[in-house]
């Protein structure tokens, strides 16, 4: 063998170890990337879980206020008819208290 075929061999070995160095780090990076996306996984998964806690809590306690509230509301029919809006606008924006409590 010549020079030249020892130098393209030696590159050739070269090219070979640094192929497979790549693709070792590639492998290891894939295996950082599924271990920080089950990472991910599982913060959402509390976090969704703290969520629906926190929505359960405060579904109960609008729920514990709509109880204590409804002995003091009027209902529907103990509404009178001078709260009504007696006179129609003809441009929803021009509505005022004055047309709303009053019967403008």
């Amino acid at each position: 063998m010549n020079n030249t075929d020892n130098n393209s061999i030696s590159l050739l070995h070269a090219m070979y170890n640094e192929i497979l160095s790549l693709k070792a780090g590639q492998e290891k990076a894939k295996l950082e990337m599924k271990a920080q996306i089950e990472e991910l996984k599982l913060e959402m998964k509390t976090s969704i879980e703290d969520l629906n806690l926190e929505i359960t809590a405060l579904q109960s306690q609008l729920e514990n206020r709509n109880i204590s509230n409804q002995h003091t509301l009027p209902s529907v029919s103990a509404i009178s008819s001078a709260n009504t809006i007696r006179k129609l606008v003809s441009i929803f924006r021009e509505i005022t208290l004055k047309h709303i409590c009053c019967g403008g």
